[in-house]
């Protein structure tokens, strides 16, 4: 008899980061996935001993990785699309240019986050800092992404962004639409979906897809967004890490 395929393994640190959308993507379509997530105290481990190995199948190996039989993706947008491949989220041929795009485009997105977030990334450095910057945070490097989907989906007159049904990009655009909304509400900005009705709209229909109600009650989706110990903000009602530069 022939054996039952098995389940894909997919790896990631123990936050949601790039890992939300897939993990996303895997409940939307009830595909079956093994996970395994790093903390980051097993840093040491994973660099020194999980990486190598990784490697000797795929030389660019990096957090996230699929291993799907003999194949093994890495890098979070291949990951995304090699998912959304498998689950039938890739959409038409003639939107694929499109999908491509938009993943390039909400990735620059959360790399505004990130920057603000992580002080090893050297834009936002201190606690003073973040704390400076945090309250122009959403007009000066969130607002053009804002305005740039709520163009999209106003110029598309579309559910999702492409078509009515959700794509690969859908998974990835709402993520960062709901990291935002926690950021904003922790630093006392309004949403910045105030002005974005179609934005809005989108953000709440993909929230109460069906598909989605187990992952939404899921420890998954209760992980902290970016890794505690080197951030400045790394989910709801967080505070900066207890040794981060002041």
């Amino acid at each position: 008899p022939t054996e039952p395929a098995k389940p894909i393994e997919f790896h990631y640190w123990n936050i949601r980061g790039l890992a939300a959308a897939p993990r996303m993507i895997a409940a939307y379509s009830k595909l079956k996935i093994n996970e395994t997530r790093y903390g980051w105290g097993d840093a040491g481990k994973w660099f020194g001993e999980i990486k190598p190995e990784f490697a000797k199948d795929n030389v660019l190996v990096t957090l996230p990785i699929l291993k799907d039989g003999n194949r093994t993706v890495t890098m979070s947008n291949s990951v995304i699309l090699y998912l959304a491949r498998r689950a039938r989220l890739s959409g038409p041929p003639a939107a694929r240019d499109d999908i491509q795009a938009l993943l390039c485009d909400v990735y620059d997105m959360r790399d505004v986050l990130v920057q603000l977030c992580y002080w090893y990334k050297g834009v936002c450095r201190t606690v003073k800092e973040f704390n400076e910057q945090k309250g122009k945070y959403f007009e000066t490097k969130a607002k053009p992404f804002y305005d740039k989907y709520e163009g999209w989906l106003t110029k598309r007159e579309s559910n999702f962004f492409i078509g009515s049904k959700a794509t690969a990009p859908d998974f990835h655009i709402w993520e960062m639409l709901d990291q935002h909304e926690m950021l904003a509400k922790d630093v006392g900005a309004d949403s910045p979906l105030t002005d974005k009705p179609k934005l809005k709209a989108f953000y709440d229909r993909f929230r109460a897809l069906p598909q989605l109600k187990d992952y939404f009650e899921s420890d998954a989706y209760k992980l902290p967004c970016n890794v505690p110990e080197y951030t400045f903000w790394s989910g709801a009602g967080s505070s900066p890490a207890a040794d981060a530069p002041q």
